[in-house]
């Protein structure tokens, strides 16, 4: 039973996305696809932790209701699709160009995830709870929201100040309400396939999401280079929530570019981004920061390209869909919790004083290039693969791009610029801190960094032709100079 308790809602975000998306316009075929596929199962899961969590303050969180709740936000959005689909007539999709060796990439990307699943499932054997602050933050919180009673309200005690109880409850809401379809135990099964999920759900939509904003080859190079950051994927194994916090953040990036050919449509595409911001927001702290920085990006390229009127419909729209998501994690934030944490306990004076030391600048820096030193493999490293693929590809700005990225963009060097200023601002011990998060900062952001990279350089296939065109010039050439 408890496998319903993510299929369901999978199945609902499905139609949900193929009602907003215009997948006509999305090539090529097998990548629209897919990608509708695993942003919809993201959207409906991480709906449906926010719609647990509220089912739970009404005092309605039996399995009876959570099952009817589940099926009715399954048949609402079918049956709408259904009426639509022999309503409207089929589009044609755009034709996208082949790269002919697609299927030797996607064969490397294929033995690269075997080999994450296998390294996965010995991790799991070894630490089937996960990490520290896996069993310590999330799955304890899980296990709360699952119990009956009141005992659920201990999710964010004040007794837990030291594993942080205002962190938001996607996560540990999408274990719990599978545990309660389950209905006998809390088998530690469920957060690390859970955890397996969203770092599978991550690649498939980094691949496949720049498979429909660039090309299909883009997106299986994008592919290897998210598997090239082993500190992303042993994050995901630690069963953290800064996995699918990087799911969301992407879904988000995605969505706002591809809002730009969208259309008549585009106005949904930006709300349905918002949902997905939204949901970044309830699944860690960080995700509010980057709500806040996705808004500022989008109304500052949407001003440069069209002026104020557009950037505020823009963002009236954004904002409209983030709405549910950020709602209740302010309620949750600001009114349930009750204790706070020491990262938040800011004082003027302070700011100002570690705003002017320079030694802390100097630390930041320090820790930076160590984590990015030791974010992959030696000969694998993810800098040196970036690197060859940016040699080879470079960056092509003449190129005429479907999919410009000024605003995801301008919300990710926001979003740097703001876990920087955190650093420099906190009171807690500076060395400890970014001994102990920069690296899970690094994971929430890996995906996005990739999906920006990609449609920044040339697709595989252009390079292909620009090789051929230069060997005829030159051919050409040699045969003037010999007449």
């Amino acid at each position: 039973m408890g496998i319903l308790a993510l299929l369901l809602p999978a199945v609902a975000g499905w139609f949900i996305v193929r009602l907003v998306l215009p997948s006509w316009r999305l090539s090529p075929c097998w990548a629209a696809r897919v990608f509708e596929a695993v942003l919809g199962a993201g959207l409906g899961v991480g709906a449906s932790s926010l719609i647990y969590f509220v089912m739970r303050l009404c005092g309605a969180s039996g399995f009876g209701s959570i099952l009817a709740c589940d099926l009715l936000l399954l048949v609402i959005p079918a049956a709408i699709w259904w009426r639509r689909r022999r309503i409207e007539e089929p589009q044609p999709t755009v034709a996208s160009p082949a790269f002919r060796w697609n299927a030797l990439l996607a064969g490397a990307l294929a033995v690269g995830f075997l080999l994450t699943t296998l390294s996965f499932i010995e991790t799991y054997n070894a630490m089937p709870h996960g990490e520290w602050d896996a069993w310590s933050t999330w799955n304890a919180r899980a296990k709360f929201l699952a119990s009956d009673g009141d005992a659920w309200r201990n999710a964010w005690s004040p007794l837990l100040v030291r594993t942080h109880p205002g962190y938001p409850l996607l996560l540990s809401g999408v274990v719990a309400r599978t545990w309660r379809y389950g209905g006998t135990g809390t088998p530690s099964s469920v957060p690390a396939a859970v955890a397996y999920l969203f770092l599978a759900g991550t690649t498939v939509l980094l691949v496949t999401g720049v498979g429909v904003l660039w090309s299909a080859s883009s997106g299986l190079l994008a592919g290897l280079l998210l598997l090239a950051g082993t500190k992303f994927v042993s994050t995901g194994m630690a069963q953290y929530a800064d996995v699918p916090l990087s799911f969301y953040m992407l879904a988000t990036l995605v969505l706002i570019t591809l809002a730009e050919s969208a259309g008549e449509r585009r106005r949904t595409v930006l709300a349905l981004a918002g949902v997905m911001a939204g949901l970044a927001a309830w699944t860690k702290s960080e995700g509010l920061l980057f709500l806040c920085c996705v808004f500022v990006g989008l109304a500052a390229a949407r001003w440069r390209e069209g002026g104020p009127k557009p950037a505020a419909r823009d963002s009236i729209w954004f904002m409209a869909g983030s709405l549910p998501g950020l709602a209740v994690t302010l309620w949750f934030k600001l009114v349930l919790v009750q204790s706070v944490d020491p990262e938040a306990q800011l004082s003027l004076g302070g700011i100002a004083s570690s705003v002017t030391h320079p030694d802390r600048y100097v630390t930041i820096l320090e820790a930076f290039w160590k984590e990015i030193l030791a974010f992959g493999g030696t000969w694998t490293h993810p800098l040196l693969l970036i690197v060859i693929v940016a040699a080879v590809l470079r960056f092509r700005p003449s190129v005429r791009r479907r999919h410009p990225p000024l605003a995801a963009a301008i919300a990710f060097v926001l979003l740097i610029v703001g876990y920087v200023g955190v650093y420099v601002t906190t009171p807690v011990d500076l060395k400890w801190l970014l001994g102990t998060s920069l690296g899970r900062l690094g994971a929430q952001v890996w995906p996005s960094a990739i999906l920006l990279l990609m449609l920044t350089l040339g697709r595989p296939e252009d390079a292909v032709v620009l090789r051929k065109e230069r060997s005829s010039r030159k051919s050409a050439r040699a045969g003037k100079g010999r007449q």
